[in-house]
């Protein structure tokens, strides 16, 4: 909920099939913060993000945690939402 909030964005848009870059940059961010904040494996959080594939999940897991090292604006939002998540 801290995603949808951040990016004004639906729960359905952020676990829909849709691609345009408005839903995929609050998507990635959500798998990221859900594989790095729980236990969750990849194929549960494929489960959890409406029935996607586990490679989906590994590449938008692993996509976003190249790009926090190269952009300042990104992990911003990241720990944006992160202080969020613990109000």
């Amino acid at each position: 909920k801290a995603v949808q909030k951040f990016y004004h964005v639906t729960i359905e848009d952020i676990f829909s099939h849709k691609r345009n870059k408005e839903i995929i940059r609050p998507r990635h961010v959500a798998i990221y913060l859900i594989k790095t904040m729980t236990s969750l494996s990849y194929p549960d959080i494929a489960r959890e993000c409406g029935g996607k594939d586990h490679t989906t999940i590994m590449y938008a897991e692993k996509r976003i945690a190249k790009d926090i090292s190269l952009d300042k604006q990104l992990r911003n939002e990241i720990e944006l939402i992160k202080e969020m998540i613990f109000q």
